[in-house]
């Protein structure tokens, strides 16, 4: 019976202390879409040097979708799209709920890994009823994503 009891006030100590986190969820597909668009947007460089081609990241804030294509598509990330490396048809992935882009956008990366602007980029994501996810720069002149 003692044992039953000392269970049942560990049980208890647990639930209190990690109950909240799992609670607080949302903050973390938040930051964990942050840093797989991030992810995305470097391997559009390294792909786009590995292949010596253009590769293209859209940026759809409308439909929250980020996806890699080798021509600019006017946001259509069906044509033309970087093969996904798990196996997929086209690199491309959808926000979770209260997630989003900042804006609409497309970041594209030359044969060198650098951008066809002579202007950095700023991608932010945001999420509601939460402070910002982060904000990715990507430097003009090298194609550095952080």
């Amino acid at each position: 019976m003692l044992e039953l009891i000392m269970v049942i006030v560990l049980m208890g100590i647990l639930s209190a202390v990690l109950l909240p986190r799992f609670a607080r969820r949302l903050e973390f597909e938040g930051r964990g879409f942050f840093n797989q668009s991030e992810g995305m947007i470097r391997y559009a460089q390294k792909t786009a040097i590995a292949q010596r081609r253009n590769v293209s990241v859209q940026i759809n804030s409308t439909d929250k979708r980020i996806c890699l294509t080798y021509q600019l598509a006017s946001l259509d990330c069906s044509v033309s799209g970087v093969a996904d490396p798990d196996g997929g048809a086209t690199f491309s992935r959808i926000a979770p709920t209260d997630v989003n882009f900042d804006a609409t956008s497309t970041i594209t990366f030359t044969a060198l890994g650098r951008l066809t602007g002579s202007t950095n980029m700023q991608v932010t994501v945001t999420q509601a009823g939460a402070p910002a996810a982060g904000t990715i720069t990507v430097e003009a002149a090298t194609g550095y994503v952080h």
